[in-house]
């Protein structure tokens, strides 16, 4: 995403949040982040902006292209209040 542009904003909370938290290696060698509770032993606040920057990459966007002239079916945002934090 940044090779393609994207650019992070100049924020010193959301530099904390992204350079404070520690790592280590699961027993399947696989990238863990340290535990929130860690975090708070060793004095450092929930990184919530980190957390949400985050999650913007947590779900894989849809890779679907419409064909010219199709329109997308909006009725899934009207079948009832389950819906209603996607509008």
């Amino acid at each position: 995403m940044l090779k393609a542009g994207a650019e992070i904003p100049d924020d010193p909370e959301l530099e904390i949040d992204l350079t404070c938290p520690q790592y280590g290696y699961s027993s399947k060698s696989q990238i863990q982040p340290e535990k929130k509770d860690d975090m708070k032993h060793r004095g450092l606040g929930s990184p919530d902006l980190g957390d949400t920057l985050a999650m913007t990459f947590a779900v894989r966007p849809s890779t679907r292209r419409f064909q010219q002239g199709e329109k997308f079916d909006y009725s899934v945002f009207q079948r009832g209040a389950e819906n209603l934090w996607m509008l």
